[in-house]
């Protein structure tokens, strides 16, 4: 796998792009490139209070790109949180992009200054993905169960 060169450069979009020299992307192999990036990257070079916007990418052989993932808020600190939204936003993909040849990977990013606006972590989960449903209808201040007949 070859690295494109690292600049730090705040405020500016940079790419980090990883060459899968015709590997498949499986789970192992995104949490491996993603620690790579990670560690080269953000964590000697960043304060914990530090924020970054970052997106997953990909680069197919004949050229064209796909985005992967949303554009992502993160910190030095959310390193797990950040690696397991990215594992699902790969494995929620189509069997297409599974089976399709790829020529890298690509971590697109924007390091923001100390005294950015941004100041808390925003990690958005996949559209697909459903958050569970509460099984009361709160209704005047009562929690109520959904199961219940309201015109009696």
């Amino acid at each position: 796998m070859k690295i494109s060169n690292l600049n730090l450069n705040h405020s500016k979009w940079m790419d980090y792009q990883l060459t899968l020299d015709n590997q498949i992307l499986t789970s192992q192999n995104l949490k491996y490139l993603f620690t790579k990036f990670w560690s080269e990257v953000i964590s000697n070079n960043l304060t914990n209070d530090q924020f970054i916007l970052i997106q997953l990418k990909i680069k197919l052989s004949n050229g064209l790109f796909r985005s992967i993932s949303h554009v992502q808020t993160v910190k030095n600190t959310d390193y797990e949180t950040l690696l397991e939204s990215f594992k699902i936003f790969w494995e929620i993909k189509s069997e297409e992009y599974h089976i399709l040849k790829l020529d890298s990977i690509i971590f697109t990013y924007k390091i923001l200054p100390l005294d950015s606006e941004i100041k808390q972590t925003k990690i958005s989960p996949h559209p697909n993905i459903k958050t569970a449903i509460s099984p009361f209808l709160n209704l005047g201040g009562y929690n109520l169960p959904i199961s219940m007949d309201l015109t009696r």
